[in-house]
């Protein structure tokens, strides 16, 4: 199906020998307005007839309605009678230049596609300006992937649907989305049952997921232990502490600043070269001390190496040097 708007989604479609009913969702922000014209038509693709809209439930045609604070108006479109030759149809919104139109919509089933069937389903607590969520793979670009819309009805969502692969999914929403800035709540769509409890942006962290499906099991269990390390291990006071030396001009010895110093002075073809030799140490996370004044590398027992691995706790102690799986699991255990 292709679309021009994501201002409506046809929820289901009903057929019969004197009418076809569209069952629509307007969504827009709230205050903003929509509007649909009395002209809105069908076209057959079969066929190529047109069938005309006979009227309109809960949503008055040819007047621009503002929406409420949940940012959604439902309605219904009923249209003429459609021949039975017919396995799609367009709508199109009259006549108008900037008419919405939507092609390719499928009057039977789809065939159900993908062997892994994943079921979402949740509360949405104190968001009354929330009315759709948006579902699409983990981290696509939201502006030119063609989402799924998932409508939230009296604070509650229900959704079904089919992959080929287990992979990660997001939820956003669509609120949130439209005013720039959003938080996407990260699961793994697998066979089985996911129950969501959503909060509003605010109180993000209270979001929270249950399910028996063994990856987001592990990923659940995942973010539990990052966040006991997060809290474990604070460096907030690092931080503050190098915006002091920094602000006290401290943060660099006298030969980083003897450094850039030179590095200020030189010819833009040796600037180049000193960039790049910089940008180079950054991006292999290479710990350089000039001079060897402190002997760190003889005291950690990597002298003349390429270097080491540390595991260095909050108040900056090293802990391990170069130490295995096994030793850093049995030295977080006890520290945490």
């Amino acid at each position: 199906m292709a679309t021009n708007t994501r201002a409506i989604e046809i929820e289901r479609i009903e057929i019969s020998d004197t009418a076809t009913v569209f069952y629509i969702d307007a969504y827009n922000r709230p205050g903003n307005w929509i509007s649909i014209a009395s002209e809105t038509y069908l076209e057959g693709n079969v066929t190529g007839k047109q069938y005309k809209l006979i009227r309109s439930e809960g949503f008055e045609l040819d007047k621009q309605i503002n929406m409420p604070e949940s940012g959604n108006v439902p309605f219904k479109l009923y249209f003429e009678p459609l021949d039975k030759k017919e396995t799609a149809v367009e709508f199109v919104e009259g006549h108008n230049s900037g008419a919405f139109v939507i092609s390719g919509i499928q009057l039977k089933e789809k065939e159900v596609k993908g062997n892994i069937k994943c079921h979402i389903s949740g509360t949405v607590i104190d968001r009354p300006q929330s009315s759709r969520l948006m579902l699409m793979p983990w981290n696509s670009d939201t502006r030119v992937y063609p989402w799924i819309s998932i409508p939230i009805q009296d604070g509650k969502f229900d959704y079904t649907f089919h992959v080929d692969v287990e992979e990660a999914y997001d939820l956003i929403f669509y609120d949130e989305r439209i005013q720039g800035g959003w938080r996407p709540i990260s699961f793994f769509a697998e066979n089985g049952d996911i129950t969501f409890t959503l909060f509003p942006m605010d109180k993000w962290k209270e979001n929270h997921i249950s399910t028996n499906a063994p990856l987001n099991v592990l990923s659940k269990a995942y973010k539990e232990i990052e966040k006991t390390l997060s809290s474990e291990f604070d460096f907030s006071s690092i931080s503050e502490e190098m915006d002091k030396l920094w602000n006290e001009n401290r943060l660099f010895s006298d030969e980083h600043k003897k450094l850039q110093e030179d590095i200020n002075k030189a010819t833009p073809e040796e600037r180049d070269k000193l960039y790049r030799l910089q940008n180079e140490l950054q991006k292999n996370g290479t710990l350089v001390e000039l001079k060897d004044r402190e002997k760190i590398w003889q005291k950690y027992g990597v002298g003349n190496g390429g270097g080491g691995t540390f595991l260095v706790d909050k108040t900056g102690v090293i802990l391990a040097v170069n130490p295995t799986a096994e030793q850093v699991a049995v030295i977080l255990e006890k520290q945490l």
